[in-house]
Order: C-alpha cells, then sequence, then structure tokens
C-alpha cells in the first residue's frame, strides 16, 4: 500500500457511489441465484445414478453468476482510468512524477482488482452456505474463485491497454466491453458449432481459441456434463490458466510500454495529399471507398424535408462518415460470404448425417448478426442525448423550434439507417444459403425479421438509458451491461440444462432472449426443439414500445425550460 497510486484509485473508487450500488447489486442477485435453488424442505438430495445432486446445483448456479458478475464489473473501472487522467491534464504530471512506468500500472492495476477482490471476498458467506450444504468440497471452491481470479486479471489488463489508447471515456468502454464479449462469449462459438465437423487438427486449434473464456474452465472445475454444450465442458482448465496468464501479460507488457514520455509526445501523422498519391493508390482508393461517395456533398444545403437532427449526427459521428460505413459494411460481407464458402466446404465433406455444414454456418452468421448487433449498437446510441448534456449542446437544442418529438426521431434514424446498412451487408450469406437449400427461405425470412426486432429492442434500450444518464461513460456502460445480460444470462441457464434447471424452465427463460429466438427459427442444432416464437418477438415489440415512450417523455422534460 506504499504505493500512492493504490491508495488515491482505489479509495477514490469505493468512494464513489457507483462502486457501492454495483457491488450491492451483485451481491444482492447471487444471493437471489442461491436463494432460489434452496432446498424448500430443509433436506439435501443425494445425486442419483451419477446425476447431479442439490448441493452442486445451487454451488453452479452460484458459480456461473459469479463469472457473469465478473465479466460485466471488473472492467467498468479500468477501463476509465487511464484515459480519465488524460482527460483531466493529470496525466503528464504523473508521467513527470519519479513514479516508474511500472509503478504506475502496478498502482492502477492492484486499485483496479481491489475493487474485484472485495466483492469476491463479499461472496464468501454465499459459498459458504454452498458448503454447508455438503457434497461441495472446499477444493471445488477454491478451483472456482482460482478461475475467477483469473479472469479478473485478463478483463482489468484487457481494460487498462484499452484505456491507455482510447481518447475518451466512452470510447474505453465500448472497446473494452466489445473486447471482453470477444474473449469469454465469441471464443467459444467455433468449437461449438463446427468442431465436430473439422479434422482433429483444426478441432485442437478451436478448444485453444475456446480456452479464452472462463466458462469453459468453470465447467471444468464443477465437473458439469452439460449435454447442449458438451464440446466446452471437456475443456481442461489448465488450458485457461494458461491462456489467461499468457493474455494478461501480453496486455500488461503493451501498456507498460505505452506509459512514457513518449506516449504524450506522439507526433500526428502527416497525411498525404490525394493528387499526390500514385495512380495506383488513387485506384485502390476509389475502389475501396466507391467513386459516388463524395465528401464534397456534405457542403450542400438542409433539404427542408430532411431532419436537421439527423444530418447533424451523420456530420459529427465518426461512423456516420462515408468512409467508415463502407469500411464496416465491406468488412461484413467478406465476412459473410466467406462463412458460406466454408459452409459449402464443409457441407461436402460432413462426417455424420446429422450435422449439416449449411444449417451450422447459417448459425454462426446468426451469432455474428447478433454480436454485431450488441457492439454496435450502444456505441451509436448511448450517446445520442447523454453526450449533448455533456457538451452543453443540448441547450442548442432546447431553443431551436424543433419539438421533442423531432429531436428523437432524427437521432433514432441517424443511428437506425447504419445498423440497417450493416444488416444488409450480411443477407448475401443468406442468399448462398438458400441457392444451397430451398427449404431455408421462410428460415431466413423469420431470422431476418427476429434481427430486426432485436435491433429495434437495443436501439431503444441503449438510447433511454441514454436520456435517463448525464454522462455518456455511464449510459455506455449500463447500456452494454443490460444488453449483455439480456443475451448471456439465459444462455447461461441454457447451458445448465438438466444440471439443475429443467427443461421448462430454460424455454421460458430462452423466450425473452433474442439471440435463442434467432437460432431457433434458423435451426441450430441446439436451439431446434425449442418453441420461443412468436413469443420472443411479441416481448421485444412490447419492450421497444414502452422503452420509445419512456425516451419520449423523457426528452420532453429534458427540453422544458428550467
Amino acid at each position: 500500500m506504499n504505493n500512492p497510486i493504490i491508495q488515491r484509485e482505489l479509495i477514490g473508487t469505493l468512494r464513489q457511489p457507483r462502486a457501492m450500488i454495483f457491488m450491492v447489486t451483485a451481491l444482492a442477485a447471487l444471493g437471489a441465484l442461491v436463494v432460489l435453488r434452496w432446498p424448500s424442505d430443509g433436506l439435501v438430495g443425494a445425486a442419483e445414478d451419477g446425476g447431479v445432486d442439490q448441493a452442486g446445483e445451487v454451488l453452479r448456479v452460484f458459480a456461473y453468476g459469479m463469472m457473469v458478475a465478473v465479466m460485466l464489473l471488473v472492467p467498468a473501472f479500468p477501463a476509465s482510468s487511464i484515459v480519465k487522467e488524460r482527460q483531466k491534464g493529470t496525466l503528464a504530471l504523473l508521467l513527470n512524477s519519479p513514479l516508474t512506468p511500472l509503478t504506475i500500472y502496478v498502482g492502477k492495476l492492484v486499485a483496479a482488482l481491489g475493487f474485484v477482490l472485495l466483492m469476491l471476498v463479499a461472496t464468501l458467506p454465499l459459498a459458504a452456505a454452498c458448503h454447508a450444504m455438503g457434497g461441495v468440497s472446499g477444493a471445488n471452491l477454491l478451483s472456482l474463485y482460482g478461475v475467477l481470479a483469473v479472469a479478473a486479471v485478463q478483463y482489468a489488463t484487457l481494460a487498462l491497454w484499452v484505456s491507455s489508447r482510447a481518447t475518451s471515456i466512452d470510447a474505453a468502454m465500448r472497446i473494452t466491453y466489445a473486447g471482453v464479449l470477444l474473449l469469454g462469449i465469441v471464443a467459444l462459438a467455433p468449437q461449438q458449432f463446427i468442431g465436430n465437423l473439422v479434422g482433429a487438427g483444426t478441432a485442437g486449434a478451436l478448444e485453444w481459441i475456446s480456452s479464452l473464456s472462463p466458462l469453459p474452465g468453470v465447467t471444468y472445475v464443477l465437473g458439469l456434463d452439460l449435454g447442449a454444450a458438451a464440446a466446452i465442458a471437456e475443456i481442461d482448465v489448465r488450458q485457461f490458466l494458461l491462456l489467461g496468464g499468457l493474455s494478461s501479460a501480453l496486455f500488461a507488457g503493451l501498456t507498460i510500454q505505452r506509459l512514457g514520455q513518449r506516449m504524450l509526445d506522439a507526433p500526428r501523422p502527416h497525411g498525404r495529399v490525394t493528387d499526390e498519391r500514385s495512380n495506383t493508390e488513387k485506384a485502390l482508393r476509389r475502389i475501396m471507398y466507391l467513386w459516388f461517395f463524395d465528401p464534397a456533398r456534405r457542403a450542400e444545403l438542409i433539404g427542408p424535408l430532411t431532419n436537421p437532427v439527423m444530418v447533424k449526427e451523420f456530420r459529427a459521428r465518426r461512423f456516420g462518415r462515408s468512409g467508415w460505413i463502407m469500411r464496416l459494411i465491406a468488412l461484413c460481407l467478406i465476412v459473410s460470404l466467406a462463412l458460406m464458402l466454408l459452409a459449402t466446404v464443409i457441407a461436402g465433406q460432413q462426417v455424420e448425417a446429422e450435422y449439416r455444414g449449411i444449417e451450422q454456418q447459417g448459425a454462426i452468421t446468426v451469432l455474428l448478426q447478433v454480436a454485431l448487433i450488441v457492439l454496435l449498437t450502444p456505441t451509436l446510441a448511448s450517446g445520442l442525448i447523454s453526450t449533448e448534456r455533456e457538451t452543453g449542446g443540448w441547450q442548442l437544442l432546447q431553443v431551436t423550434p424543433m419539438s421533442p418529438l423531432r429531436i428523437v426521431v432524427g437521432k433514432l434514424l441517424s443511428v437506425a439507417l447504419i445498423l440497417a446498412l450493416v444488416l444488409l451487408a450480411t443477407l448475401p450469406g443468406y442468399i448462398v444459403l438458400i441457392a444451397a437449400d430451398l427449404d431455408q427461405a421462410l428460415r431466413v425470412m423469420d431470422v431476418i425479421v427476429t434481427l430486426v426486432l432485436t435491433a429495434l429492442l437495443s436501439l431503444m434500450l441503449s438510447a433511454t438509458v441514454s436520456s435517463l444518464f448525464s454522462r455518456t461513460a455511464v449510459s455506455t456502460t449500463i447500456s452494454y451491461a443490460l444488453l449483455v445480460s439480456i443475451c448471456l444470462v439465459p444462455m447461461l441457464v441454457w447451458l445448465a440444462e438438466d444440471a439443475p434447471f429443467t427443461r421448462a424452465t430454460v424455454e421460458s427463460v430462452l423466450r425473452y432472449n433474442p439471440l435463442a429466438a434467432a437460432l431457433n427459427v434458423i435451426n441450430a442444432r441446439q436451439f431446434a426443439d425449442y418453441d420461443l416464437v412468436p413469443f420472443n418477438w411479441n416481448f421485444m415489440l412490447v419492450a421497444s414500445a414502452g422503452l420509445c415512450l419512456i425516451l419520449i417523455v423523457q426528452t420532453w422534460r429534458l427540453t422544458r425550460p428550467r
């Protein structure tokens, strides 16, 4: 504790109201999970025929809840640690102090992990309750906390690295949660969906990729036999400990390397005038950005029927620029077609008749689109209102003759159009899917409806959260936490089907999950037998309408004179 960074950062974090809110919310949720699985008659049932006893059921629900809490809460504080110093102007003072870059980094890392350590210590009574039921050894609990500790270090080092390179707090939050989602969830997709369709060498590589996520480590420690996801349950926990340690060391090394005088003295790129480039470079730029996206068109006047708020959002936002939009669309198009090309190759090399490469690749395309929606929507929509209030732009909107409804519509359209273009860029993959199997046409239509409703729900949720908070970083964090919870928490219940949750319980929970509904209508192997649609569509429509009403009312309240 002699490190002044630890004292300042840790005490400052614990004094923030959101730290207490995060900890109390996490403990309340974990306590509710344990209480819900606690035996009502006071007797603990033993395992029968190799099944799962009640003590094991309580521990497993508690373990999954702890893992979700680590993924959602750990990155929140270190992601803003270094970039906040830059914005306040104290980073130069810190780097010119007698402290070395290593000392600065260790102080910030320990301060970030100190909050996590307090949260883990606060959960010990819940773990003791699981142990008191019997059937749960102390070794299992120690191994579980070891996996969670490695995951916490991995996500904290990732957040600090992103914070050292980001230029704003909200950008650091967005990129950090995108990295957590990539390491914790997306890394599991290849092994789960195509692990049975590829050779032994490729399957081994996919297994190591899945080991980047703490989920296989938790399931291995608990000895859980996942019927729905048996492939990831067989991964050794040592693989996660190894990869988690190596990735943490890599992120730490990159961050320490940036913490120096060169971090502040880095020159801006000189750039090159387009006319000075060679003819080959000019041709490549025309192909990349397409000739009809002319930046000079930004100088045109806003039409009388055009929403000026929408135009303002497009011109002020990086993702509103034509160059970035074309890059994003081109990337989605290439990935979508590449997945379907891989599907046709795998379909011709099927090992078992029950596995259909085309359908599995359709499921991966769905995962890609939902991941894009979850990652991209808060990036665009979580600052629609909060950024205006934080930068003082909201006062300018108040003095305009525009109504609150027109302001809301303009801001929502600026995000909805980009989301629509991204979703359209992935549709060629479905065209290939229909060409390979005409019976997939109706399923593809249902998938498109599900994805559109998912994008609508994500947009309305992020925009509503943005209207409720005056800080963009806070609204971004809460938007990501809510969207990830909606898409992730039901999946954890699905992974524990029959151990301990019944099929009826799992189906009831999955009905509220947009990702599960999309996989269900595409007839993914693990979700084909559930009945999720049209209940899920109705839920997303009603929820979106309710959020829209809250957004309009809150915007009207903010536009009133004060």
